[in-house]
């Protein structure tokens, strides 16, 4: 009956610092304590409150550079709590990481790490949980914990360690100095397999020391030390696929060591990601990635993207004007038609539209555009042909007076698109595509990067085009008993309109015009006979 009224009394507790109360839930959480010292369920909640106080009283004083005196004492009086609570169930992994958290806040890291070692090492073995504990998580909530030590942690390291390895003005001992912070980098990157930050301080550390020695010495090894820097950040990327953190150090080696093919590919796989991690987790240096939240930290870490992505763009177009013969460039700028034909098979499995099929109608017709009867599949050079075609080979579809009343020039017949494409045939005699050079012309290809899109299938497409066209056609069916019958009645109301398109236009041109509009029927004239 007492643990009962204990739980009931630390409910009601609980509920008041939700309520935003935090001083007045403390206060009676003191009480209770006191009340029950041995009680695990009061003197957690007397730890957890008094680390919430403590936080509380760092944001309120945040940029300060003074830790106010308020926030450590809640921090040494909740560690008392939960040294209470473990003494009491010494078995109870969640207490153990509410410690270690605890700790770590209060810059305890050697004691948080052993601590969280501890509780790890009893999630592992699966060991029982003290019958009365109060303290009860999910295995994805503990997860949640877990990582969050493990970051502070890694933080703290990883902050310690650069300072470290920048240390001393004298070049040997600056060179021991790093050399020891790399063996400690690596050290920390096997304490925790499943940090990114871990992860990726040893290759960081090392890219340092490198980039320092040269600016000494030129070292002969440094090829060498690159490539194996680009195999760790390429490994890092691979262990920590949503890392934004891994792809941009990986994508800026590769930057560095010329490889600007990977590293652009880098740059759009992360620009894909679904679900990128909060830089704040994992970037190198520690807060790096400035923010006030997780999207306006993942926005800055796109720009940087960006801005990796123009410095490629600036080299291709310097290599471009400057090291490439007119020759090269025109190679580059073509491609046989059966080449681009299997690649695109290779993309599109169902892909079933000839390009050579293309090239023949452009040599015949001189144009690129063509327009493809719903009906029947055949292909017209002109919207007036293919009228012509559909009221004469479709006529249970299509009703004769279509022609005389709907505009044949539907939209404008121009090609100014593929005004930049010649049909050439290369040395071995291929048919071959080859653009026309213009100005921006590879800042043209960085304007739609790849954003993970799939597209769909031409067959889909082609259903879908069809499907529309049917629909179409048949709301047009439906409306030609409400135009005139003779074509001088529509002739008449166009001269009216003074040339001009009437107000009142019938259905029917309303509906192929302007398909998403529905007709009015009642204000459609009717036949005079």
């Amino acid at each position: 009956m007492e643990d009962g009224d204990i739980t009931a009394r630390a409910k009601r507790i609980v509920e008041l610092k939700r309520d935003g109360h935090i001083a007045a839930s403390l206060e009676k959480a003191e009480a209770l304590a006191a009340e029950h010292p041995r009680s695990l369920t009061a003197v957690c909640l007397q730890g957890d409150l008094h680390y919430s106080a403590a936080i509380g009283a760092r944001a309120a004083t945040a940029g300060s550079e003074e830790e106010p005196a308020d926030a450590e004492s809640h921090l040494r009086r909740g560690r008392d709590a939960l040294l209470m609570a473990k003494s009491l169930a010494p078995d109870n992994a969640d207490i153990a990481v509410a410690l270690a958290d605890l700790l770590a806040e209060s810059s305890m890291y050697l004691e948080a790490e052993a601590e969280l070692r501890r509780a790890m090492d009893m999630d592992a073995a699966a060991a029982p949980k003290s019958s009365q504990s109060p303290v009860s998580s999910t295995p994805r909530e503990r997860r949640q914990s877990y990582e969050r030590v493990i970051n502070r942690l890694v933080a703290h390291e990883a902050g310690r360690l650069m300072d470290v390895a920048k240390s001393d003005d004298v070049a040997a001992k600056r060179k021991l100095q790093a050399l020891q912070a790399l063996k400690e980098a690596r050290d920390l990157a096997k304490r925790f397999p499943g940090s990114a930050r871990a992860r990726l301080l040893g290759p960081f550390l090392e890219l340092e020391y490198m980039l320092a020695a040269s600016r000494e010495h030129k070292d002969p090894a440094w090829s060498k030390g690159l490539e194996r820097l680009v195999c760790d950040a390429v490994g890092a990327a691979k262990e920590f696929p949503n890392s934004t953190a891994a792809a941009l150090f990986q994508a800026r080696l590769l930057f560095v060591c010329g490889n600007h093919i990977d590293a652009e590919g880098e740059c759009h796989r992360a620009l894909a990601l679904k679900h990128p991690t909060d830089p704040v987790e994992d970037c190198i240096p520690t807060g790096s990635i400035r923010g006030q939240d997780s999207q306006s930290r993942l926005s800055s870490v796109t720009g940087l993207f960006h801005d990796l992505l123009d410095k490629i763009l600036q080299f291709a177009e310097s290599f471009w004007e400057n090291c490439l013969t007119s020759e090269k460039r025109q190679s580059f700028l073509s491609v046989r038609i059966d080449a681009l034909e299997n690649e695109c098979r290779m993309v599109e499995h169902s892909y079933d539209f000839s390009v050579s099929s293309a090239c023949s109608f452009f040599k015949e017709h001189k144009s690129w555009r063509s327009w493809v009867c719903l009906l029947c599949s055949a292909k017209h050079t002109s919207t007036r042909s293919l009228l012509k075609h559909m009221v004469k080979k479709h006529s249970r579809s299509v009703l004769r007076r279509l022609l005389d009343i709907v505009d044949p020039t539907v939209e404008p017949e121009s090609d100014c698109l593929l005004e930049g494409l010649l049909l050439c045939k290369d040395s071995e005699n291929h048919d071959t595509i080859c653009f026309k050079e213009r100005d921006e012309m590879f800042r043209l290809l960085f304007l739609e990067p790849n954003r993970g899109e799939v597209a769909k299938p031409v067959d889909k497409f082609h259903q879908d085009q069809q499907s529309q066209g049917t629909l179409l056609l048949e709301n047009i069916k439906k409306n030609m008993a409400n135009l005139p019958t003779h074509k001088s009645t529509t002739y008449e109301m166009s001269r009216c309109a003074n040339g001009a398109k009437a107000e009142r236009e019938p259905s029917i041109v309303r509906i192929f015009r302007h398909p998403s509009r529905k007709p009015n029927v009642a204000n459609t004239p009717t036949s005079s006979a």
